[in-house]
């Protein structure tokens, strides 16, 4: 089993050598972020708006009902797309690593993540931790949410086509080659969860189960919300999904009552009809009675245990085993 990278001796977790950034910070802003000043307050700050999620952070006891506690259940990028999953970039760090049917929300590295010198400068365990806690509360604080979003990435980029997709979806930089990062990301793989935020000690999530736990935090906290993120953005997709169940339901019913009509026509039968052809048409609807209750039940059931069956895993093995251990090449995440 290959082992975890001796860190470097400094507090960074990895060398200056492998840096895949040379960032300057000589100036008054933040390179590539003129918006940003270079103080710790500022830093704190836009490290929290671009990879904070005090949110998801904060659905942590209700998240067994969303998905497994581990945190390398992510899928490699080229693994997405075996799932028929498009990337779609997002700059909101809430929906980093959410996914639904066709989609699955990445955000992009900040390239100042890529520097030794701002690591070194803003993320060091050196800075005060009582400072940074006036404005964080743990485990939101800016060193812990960086680690786990560069940690994500370890598990989104491991081979060399996934850092081809990756840059082809503006991921990362275009000048990174597959040794420079396999070199520098290495050193963030084996970060344990206890030096992450919470959101990070789980992998990707599904945005309907999100929806789901939202909503019944909201319910158990007196505050109802509609929702993590809305999955609709015009009426008619949300008309068609609804309705496809209601029809299915409308045209079973429709089914069961036209047969029991045929059955009571059956009885009635006159005398002068053969008795066999009322038999095979009784039988014949009780057939599709039978089977036509029996398939709505099942439409129902199969998906309530399915739901079911998955929640009670989830709540005995809420707290997790959290293994630092990437998944290996065909293990299956969900």
């Amino acid at each position: 089993m290959q082992q975890p990278p001796s860190r470097a001796s400094s507090d960074v977790i990895f060398s200056r050598e492998v840096a895949l950034e040379q960032c300057s910070l000589d100036g008054d802003h933040l390179p590539g972020h003129p918006d940003v000043l270079l103080s710790h307050d500022a830093v704190d700050r836009f490290v929290d708006d671009e990879m904070g999620t005090r949110e998801l952070d904060a659905l942590a006891p209700y998240l067994w009902l969303v998905t497994k506690k581990a945190s390398t259940n992510v899928d490699a990028l080229h693994r997405q797309g075996i799932k028929q999953r498009r990337i779609t970039v997002t700059e909101d760090p809430k929906l980093h690593l959410v996914w639904t049917v066709d989609r699955v929300f990445i955000k992009p590295i900040p390239t100042c993540l890529l520097s030794y010198n701002f690591w070194d400068r803003y993320l060091s365990p050196r800075t005060d931790p009582v400072k940074a806690q006036t404005i964080y509360q743990a485990p939101h604080l800016p060193r812990q949410v960086a680690l786990g979003f560069l940690r994500s990435y370890a598990l989104l980029i491991r081979h060399k086509s996934d850092l081809r997709i990756a840059k082809a979806e503006g991921l990362v930089p275009d000048d990174i080659s597959w040794n420079a990062w396999a070199r520098f990301i290495v050193h963030f793989r084996y970060i344990a969860d206890e030096e992450v935020s919470t959101r990070h000690h789980y992998g990707q999530m599904r945005l309907s189960r999100l929806n789901v736990a939202t909503r019944a935090k909201g319910l158990l906290e007196l505050s109802p919300r509609w929702g993590y993120e809305a999955t609709y953005w015009s009426t008619l997709p949300y008309i068609i999904d609804a309705a496809a169940p209601v029809f299915f339901l409308f045209a079973g019913l429709s089914l069961v009552m036209s047969a029991m009509q045929v059955m009571l026509a059956a009885s009635d039968t006159p005398r002068r009809t053969s008795d066999a052809y009322g038999a095979v048409f009784w039988n014949f609807s009780i057939i599709v009675v039978v089977s036509s209750l029996v398939a709505m039940l099942l439409f129902l059931l199969v998906p309530a245990v399915y739901i079911l069956n998955q929640h009670v895993w989830g709540y005995r093995h809420r707290h997790g085993t959290n293994a630092t251990r990437p998944t290996k090449r065909g293990e299956r995440s969900v």
